[in-house]
């Protein structure tokens, strides 16, 4: 990238910015300065200048030949006419280094520069330290043979050697591993810290007098490979000595169910003890007193592990998981008793105790003593009702089924205990329920909330596999679609648009009451006749959308017809014809008019040759459509056709008192009248966009100086850049 001086010149063309670009360069001001290309292969330059501590960042785009395309500075000396020194300092710099490879980056550029002044520096301590390097490389290619030879050996070596597990069950020092390698004949492994090291180096190591091997991975058969893994993951849990692991390996909880998943697929050769599953039963004993009852071990001889209980037969020795799923629970359980002896329940405690833990794990544990017994019975199956109430709103209702054949509400005041099934189900109606009523044990849902949805599709079949659960009609068919056969008729009749709108399902009376409540976002509507209603319809959906659209409410309708201005036909035909769901019914006089309107407007209008030669083609387009409504009837309002002299200033005032508008848009402002009429809208509340031609919008607030006190924006339009672009913009 090549840079000329009179381009840097023509770009910092101010003399004070191109001398203090130069100083900048002298200073070496400049931090940081990176160089891309773009898709153009144009050259992006950013740089960052620190001058007198204040940070300076710029950006320059220069072309492929060297030419200065844009560029942009936070300072306030950049602008169009010049560059500030910060951009002249950069592009005397890109000067000076040329570079040729992109991306570039001056801050490593500066930096290479560096270390190569420092190599050099270096030579001379290099020369003297080479022959130590020659003695450090001899020893490193002695190294390099040493692995080469060890890897061959390990290739040539068809032995495969194994590494067998070995359990030793003592009454002092508890249940430890021990581990042997070998071929034939087996060796103690004495560290199996150091063990992996080989490993991992691929040491050659001597075991006894006849064995020696290259401890690689393909010189151990796949069970010893596992066994390694073994080693390795125990290295990775961590919790032993500060030399490691040893030779043994100490059994505890954490590690259990990591032996047994690791050796219980092992044969004899890998493996002097077995991993079997049983079936066995913890003993437990309860005792119960006036004020509490004492949880207590019958016996200790099992171990708790991450997941399930185990037991050590020394006699047959067998690591013996127990079978089946172990429930939570009953390991935390276990676990506690094992910790702290026994548990103590007072009175308050024991339902819970009973609920929570006896019901879960009374088949897994042997139980004696106390059996919980002289509780109040809980109930034995509940049911679920649910369905939608007068006000629409959804409910639901959980009974408790007993032995007796009683009833009870699962949710009421009193805080009855239940079984973990119905407490489950509980919770999830209140979580999911938006009120609860304890007089009448019920939950009332919110019918227009996300999680009711979820609720009832995701939740509720959940809960069918717990209890029996009964819904009404209309609440298992929320969220599906329902038809109710609607028409919308449309007429015309006394110069207006009457609209009908009927139901095959829904009675005419209460059909606007129905799309009252789909308005409001119900999801149901009860009739009269009790019938309940889901809003879930596409009909009603589409309905909505164009009563919407045309500005329509339920409370126009009279006797179930409602009337719109005439001159609507046209929009609304067209809306009808896009309808999918709701069927239209047009009558004669309707299909007349549209039909006639189809016809004018296709007939060209014969213009005054006064104004033939003065009007536009849009205007003229514009006189074509407005004769054509009002040949058809159509009511225009106030006339304001250019050949009755535009009097905008009535159609002002009659505007603003018969249709209150928001923002009135006019044409062609100038005398006085004009003023009085805009600042009359103005103080009623309406914005006002209008045009006037002048030379210049100075000129025409000279000649307009009233016109300075009602607009705060003006947008002056030229033809500089074409016709109709934007020159300036003024705000106040």
């Amino acid at each position: 990238m090549k840079l000329r001086e009179s381009e840097i010149h023509r770009v910092v063309s101010s003399y004070r910015n191109y001398s203090l670009a130069k100083r900048y360069t002298q200073m070496d001001v400049i931090e940081d300065l990176w160089i891309t290309l773009d898709d153009a292969l144009n050259y992006v330059v950013k740089a960052s200048l620190r001058v007198y501590s204040k940070l300076e960042q710029c950006e320059i785009l220069i072309s492929p030949e060297g030419r200065v395309i844009n560029y942009g500075c936070e300072c306030i000396w950049c602008d169009r006419m010049s560059a500030c020194a910060h951009i002249g300092a950069v592009l005397f710099l890109l000067d000076e280094l040329q570079p040729e490879s992109f991306p570039y980056h001056y801050q490593e550029e500066k930096q290479r520069l560096k270390e190569e002044m420092e190599r050099r520096l270096e030579q001379m301590e290099r020369r003297r330290k080479r022959e130590s390097a020659r003695s450090a490389t001899r020893f490193f290619m002695n190294e390099i043979v040493d692995d080469f030879v060890r890897e061959v050996d390990a290739e040539l070596n068809l032995t495969k050697y194994r590494i067998c597990a070995e359990m030793n069950i003592d009454r002092y020092r508890g249940c430890t591993l021990t581990f042997k390698v070998g071929a034939e004949k087996l060796y103690v492994i004495k560290n199996i810290s150091e063990f992996l090291v080989h490993v991992t180096s691929k040491d050659r190591v001597r075991y006894g007098k006849n064995c020696e091997f290259v401890h690689s991975m393909d010189a151990f058969d796949e069970a010893s490979r596992e066994i390694i893994a073994f080693f390795r993951t125990l290295k990775e849990m961590g919790g032993y000595s500060y030399y490691g692991l040893q030779r043994e390996v100490q059994v505890t909880n954490e590690i259990l169910d990591l032996i047994y998943d690791t050796f219980s697929q092992m044969d004899s050769q890998h493996c002097t003890f077995q991993c079997v599953e049983h079936s066995f039963y913890p003993e437990v004993f309860c005792e119960k007193d006036e004020d509490e009852v004492v949880v207590t071990l019958e016996s200790e001889n099992f171990y708790c592990g991450s997941e399930f209980i185990y037991r050590l037969d020394a006699a047959k020795n067998q690591l013996i998981r127990k079978e089946g799923e172990n429930p939570r629970v009953l390991l935390t359980l276990m676990k506690m008793l094992k910790k702290n002896t026994q548990i103590v329940l007072e009175k308050k405690d024991v339902m819970d105790f009973y609920r929570y833990v006896f019901e879960e794990v009374k088949e897994e544990a042997l139980w004696k003593g106390y059996a919980f017994d002289d509780l109040d019975d809980l109930e034995t199956a509940c049911v679920l009702y649910g369905d939608v109430d007068n006000r629409g709103r959804i409910y639901f209702i959980l009974e408790c089924v007993y032995e007796d054949g009683s009833r009870k509400y699962a949710i009421d005041h009193e805080n009855t205990p239940h079984t973990l099934t119905t407490e489950r189900i509980c919770r999830a109606l209140i979580t999911y329920g938006e009120e609860v009523d304890t007089d009448k044990g019920v939950i009332y849902f919110d019918e227009t909330a996300e999680k009711t949805y979820t609720f009832l599709k995701e939740v509720l079949p959940a809960i069918q596999m717990e209890c029996d659960v009964y819904v009404s009609n209309a609440l298992s068919s929320m969220g599906t679609s329902r038809k109710y056969g609607i028409t919308v008729g449309i007429g015309v009749e006394h110069n207006l648009l009457e609209l009908n709108i009927y139901s095959d399902e829904i009675p005419a009376s209460e059909l606007m009451d129905v799309l009252k409540a789909y308005r409001r976002k119900r999801r149901f509507h009860r009739l009269k006749n009790g019938q309940l209603l889901s809003l879930e319809s596409k009909e009603l959906s589409e309905l909505d959308e164009v009563m919407e659209q045309y500005n329509i409410s339920t409370s126009q309708f009279k006797n179930g017809t409602a009337r719109m201005n005439l001159y609507r036909a046209v929009a609304l035909n067209r809306t009808a014809d896009e309808m999918e769901h709701v069927k239209i019914r047009r009558n004669e006089k309707f299909n007349a008019l549209i039909q006639r309107f189809k016809s004018a407007s296709n007939q060209p209008v014969v213009l005054n040759e006064n104004i033939e030669d003065i009007l536009r083609e849009y205007q003229k387009t514009g006189v074509q459509w407005m004769n054509t409504l009002g040949n058809l009837g159509f009511d225009l309002g106030y006339s304001l056709d250019v050949l009755e002299g535009a009097p905008k200033t009535d159609a002002f005032k009659i505007l603003i008192r018969s249709m209150s508008p928001d923002v009135i848009i006019t044409d062609e402002l100038g005398g006085e009248e004009d003023y009085f009429a805009i600042k009359k809208a103005i103080h009623s509340g309406v914005s006002v966009i209008a045009t006037v031609h002048a030379d210049s919008r100075k000129s025409f607030l000279e000649n307009n100086s009233n016109f300075k006190k009602l607009f705060n924006c003006y947008i002056t339009l030229n033809r500089t850049n074409g016709p109709g672009t934007i020159g300036e913009i003024y705000c106040d």
